[in-house]
């Protein structure tokens, strides 16, 4: 019988992309040598996160192994029905093998899943204190900011302001700090995220349309924090505070 094989897209990228692969020989350390027959695509073999590799899929005639694993498609509404069927027709045929582990593909996914999802959930949790915390600060930084400019706004008040141009211009001035905030923590961000490729599935670390969201975010968090105290600049009473002068 000839000896064959099979391999992945990854495999001819890597050893085979200057020639067709098909018809190609390969030797391994045994010294026996297989031909390649096919080309398959690309698999994640572990997890949806993992690298894909090259891989060489050889007959089970060629290379028996003490376990295998089946992947079946159904129509039935209950993948474990076709699970109990599946056995049952192996114990027909040799009642002494054991067929284990059977279970959805939902279910394989999802496990694969766990340990980013904890991570991930953890780290949007951080990320929420985090935002509290720096529209925690955002208020209280513009609060103490009015508090020390009501002189200024009673005068500009009572030289014809409108409440509404008081509470633009403290908006405008906090989104200048805010806008500041965003642009050092995004030069930091773009390096920093790297560490977190092995958590993100089908986004870059880099992603330019997630850092656009959270800046949005961001401007949006700080101009709420800075609203509250902007519209107490405007209950000043111009003349209590040209006395206070």
């Amino acid at each position: 019988m000839p000896r064959v094989a099979v391999v992945n897209e990854a495999f001819v990228r890597a050893h085979s992309a200057d020639r067709p692969p098909l018809g190609r020989r390969l030797d391994d350390s045994l010294g026996e040598s297989q031909e390649i027959v096919g080309v398959v695509g690309d698999v994640r073999l572990t997890s949806l996160d993992g690298d894909v590799r090259p891989t060489i899929y050889l007959p089970f005639a060629q290379l028996p192994v003490g376990a295998l694993t089946f992947v079946m498609r159904t129509s039935l509404e209950s993948p474990a029905a076709l699970g109990r069927a599946v056995a049952a027709a192996v114990r027909d045929i040799d009642p002494a093998q054991p067929v284990t582990d059977i279970r959805p593909l939902d279910e394989v996914v999802a496990r694969s899943l766990t340990r980013p999802r904890i991570a991930s959930t953890a780290l949007a949790l951080f990320a929420a204190a985090a935002l509290l915390l720096a529209a925690i600060g955002v208020y209280g930084v513009v609060a103490y900011g009015v508090s020390q400019r009501r002189a200024e706004f009673g005068i500009r008040l009572a030289l014809g302001a409108r409440p509404t141009d008081v509470v633009r211009l403290v908006l405008r001035q906090s989104l200048t700090m805010v806008a500041g905030g965003i642009l050092a923590g995004t030069a930091l961000a773009v390096p920093a995220s790297a560490t977190l490729r092995s958590l993100l599935y089908g986004v870059s670390p880099g992603d330019p349309l997630t850092m656009v969201l959270v800046a949005l975010v961001l401007v949006v968090s700080g101009l709420g924090a800075s609203y509250l105290p902007a519209r107490r600049g405007t209950r000043v009473d111009p003349v209590s505070a040209l006395r206070a002068e």
